[in-house]
């Protein structure tokens, strides 16, 4: 069952230091963000992220650019749709590999 709206401003926050001149695609550098997010436990499963209409409009980018972002996300298995509710972070999110050293 989803969890109330994740305070989206925290993560517009964390989003705002996209870069939009950087060498560095916007919708990889979201990316990016979400998945620190996961990791580091400001995302929590079952939490809901902004929609992309108003993430786009924060962040003053394409909406398609933000749809790839989710759409990646969503198949990289760490966030899902659901119709009528948005993007919400996924309840199980593989744990990333860690490197052998």
């Amino acid at each position: 069952m989803p969890r109330e709206k994740t305070d989206s401003t925290h993560l517009k926050d964390l989003l705002g230091h996209a870069n939009i001149r950087s060498s560095v695609a916007v919708y990889m550098q979201i990316e990016t963000v979400v998945r620190c997010a996961i990791a580091s436990g400001t995302l929590k499963e079952g939490d809901q992220l902004p929609t992309g209409r108003e993430l786009a409009e924060w962040l003053s980018v394409n909406q398609n650019t933000i749809a790839k972002a989710y759409r990646d996300l969503e198949i990289m298995g760490l966030l899902y749709t659901r119709r009528g509710m948005g993007i919400l972070r996924q309840e199980w999110c593989p744990r990333p590999l860690q490197q052998q050293t």
